[in-house]
């Protein structure tokens, strides 16, 4: 939707390079990702709002699995582009103090609430899960 500004509340989705953030992934092994809207004015190309999504945890591996293959455990089928609202909206109404910084929202795929901090060599729960939320995060 267009903001009282003109400008869009759309951004653009960066998945991570997993050759340089090889332990930045999602419960699938896929990586993890982030949307992201330049600041729409160069007054506030310095400032940041940075959201972490929620989704909840998976503690077992029947759940962990079952979340896998949903948007809460893969970034494999994320939409290219997102609407941004509330804190990370341009919409000088919706959001008047930050409307015009730079706006991240960080997808969450891990089960872990963005606290996991596995490495790749570490070994895994349940055989297959490496909780890496942090790594995404970092």
């Amino acid at each position: 939707k267009p903001s009282i500004a003109g400008f869009s509340d759309e951004a653009k989705l960066w998945k991570l390079d997993l050759k340089h953030y090889p332990d930045a992934r999602c419960l699938d092994g896929s990586p993890g990702a982030f949307y992201f809207k330049k600041a729409s004015h160069e007054a506030s190309k310095d400032k940041w709002v940075i959201a972490l999504e929620g989704g909840g945890e998976c503690t077992t591996n029947a759940e962990c699995t079952k979340r896998s293959a949903t948007i809460l455990g893969s970034s494999k089928n994320y939409n290219l582009a997102e609407l941004l609202s509330f804190f990370t909206s341009s919409d000088a109404e919706e959001n008047p103090a930050m409307h015009g910084w730079n706006h991240v929202r960080i997808k969450y795929c891990t089960g872990d609430l963005h606290l996991g901090q596995m490495n790749a060599t570490d070994t895994p729960e349940w055989g297959w899960v490496r909780f890496a939320g942090a790594r995404i995060v970092d």
